[in-house]
């Protein structure tokens, strides 16, 4: 997502989301980038000589539209946003406005392949081959519409089920599906998101804070759908994602005042057309998505990012709501884990042996 380089606080970003503004008349081009503290952000080279080409083509300095990606500063002229396939390259991968070569040389230079969001994305890509390699194959689409591997397999792999979870202790299950996928269609559609959503998000809060978003609220996606679907079987970084999208609502709602009408309401719209897009796709397939989980990362990821952006609060009583916030989903996860392993059968967490039978698969404790 942009914001306008200057001294105020950052917005964040889901995916697809842009902001165009234009920089300050009194500032030379260069002096505006910013990025994290590690490496300062300069605009790719195609725009790095921003204020000659206004002078060629009688553009002033602040008449070009900016575009802080987080990683790097784009500038457009004007008239290029109204063509439509400018337009869809800058919401689907901005990273390639200026071309394939400036992307790669912006991946490498900016030191953007070692971001936590890039390297955990590597991390799903093999996991997924091997998630293949242990079904001996593909499942047949009937199985898996997802084209990926069958239930025996994530079985195998260490997927999310509360009964394993329960019964053997194995506690690794609320960690380890964050990592695996249930196909092709399921693998492409996170790392899209997290990569687009992610990266740029990274840049402005850092890779420590960034890897804590995203394992806690995963983590916690996965007690929540514990408790909420005791008999399924779960994978998938959506809950991670949706730590994400709901750590940049937080951030959006604690800098409001700081910033400018047109970032903030650009904000909003983004992050509400990810919510709607989720729940809707939710709805429609609700054998097949994990809600929970979804609500458990956006939920806790809401909660993390209003406790941590707390000093962007303008009143005191918005930095005790923020407070609060954080308190409440430390108190929410404890209260999740007791009632998860105090009260299985309450929750209708069966057996091993009737889950697996059910699902032609033999329980195998020590794989």
């Amino acid at each position: 997502m942009s914001q306008a380089a200057s001294g105020q606080p950052r917005g964040l970003s889901s995916p697809g989301e842009l902001v165009f503004t234009t920089p300050t008349p009194n500032m030379s081009i260069p002096q505006q980038n910013q990025m994290a503290p590690a490496q300062p952000a300069q605009p790719s080279e195609e725009f790095a000589n921003i204020t000659a080409l206004s002078r060629d083509l009688e553009y002033g300095a602040d008449q070009w539209i900016q575009i802080d990606l987080g990683y790097n500063i784009i500038y457009v002229m004007p008239e290029q946003t109204a063509k439509a396939r400018v337009r869809c390259l800058l919401a689907c991968c901005p990273c390639l406005y200026g071309g394939i070569r400036n992307a790669f040389n912006i991946f490498w230079s900016r030191g953007i392949f070692r971001t936590f969001i890039v390297i955990v994305s590597c991390i799903d890509v093999i996991m997924f081959f091997i998630e293949i390699a242990v079904n001996d194959g593909f499942s047949s689409p009937n199985d898996n519409p997802l084209i990926g591997p069958s239930y025996c397999a994530f079985q195998r792999m260490q997927a999310r089920i509360s009964s394993a979870i329960v019964y053997h202790k194995q506690v690794w299950r609320l960690v380890v599906p964050i990592f695996l996928h249930g196909g092709i269609v399921h693998l492409f559609v996170n790392v899209y998101s997290q990569l687009g959503v992610g990266v740029g998000d990274e840049y402005r809060w850092g890779s420590g804070f960034m890897a804590l978003v995203y394992m806690f609220t995963g983590i916690f996606g996965n007690v929540l759908s514990s408790v909420g679907y005791p008999d399924k079987i779960s994978v998938g970084a959506s809950g991670a994602i949706m730590g994400i999208i709901g750590c940049s609502a937080a951030h959006t709602a604690v800098t409001w005042e700081h910033a400018e009408p047109v970032l903030r309401n650009t904000q909003v719209f983004s992050i509400g057309l990810s919510l709607v897009m989720l729940i809707a796709i939710g709805a429609a397939v609700p054998d097949r998505i994990d809600n929970w989980t979804h609500a458990g990362g956006f939920i806790s990821g809401l909660c993390v990012g209003l406790c941590y952006f707390r000093k962007y609060c303008v009143s005191d009583l918005a930095k005790v709501v923020c407070v609060c916030a954080g308190v409440g989903i430390v108190c929410a996860t404890v209260c999740l884990f007791v009632i998860l392993f105090g009260y299985p059968e309450g929750l209708g967490i069966v057996e091993d042996g009737r889950f697996w039978a059910a699902h032609n698969c033999s329980y195998l404790p020590d794989t």
